[in-house]
């Protein structure tokens, strides 16, 4: 399987890399680049072959953010898979 990610500030962090054995569950944390930021949009994508960029495969959205300064918020992101592929 090809690397997954999320795109933060224009630079892809992989998260899951080329042929993780499943089961699997991977953490990441991201934080506020705002002050008072109220939502944060978190872009997942794939890494391929052959590609100058990673292909988007999805995007969460979390709103309503407690206000505080830039980088005090931390988001945990969790990518998990199990042999039934979920």
């Amino acid at each position: 399987a090809a690397p997954i990610g999320i795109v933060n500030n224009g630079n892809f962090v992989k998260v899951i890399y080329e042929n993780t054995p499943v089961p699997f569950k991977r953490h990441l944390t991201v934080s506020t680049s705002e002050d008072n930021q109220s939502a944060v949009e978190l872009k997942v994508a794939e890494e391929r072959s052959g590609s100058a960029e990673p292909v988007h495969v999805a995007t969460l959205v979390l709103k309503d953010l407690q206000a505080k300064p830039k980088g005090t918020a931390k988001i945990n992101v969790v990518f998990t898979a199990d042999k039934t592929g979920g």
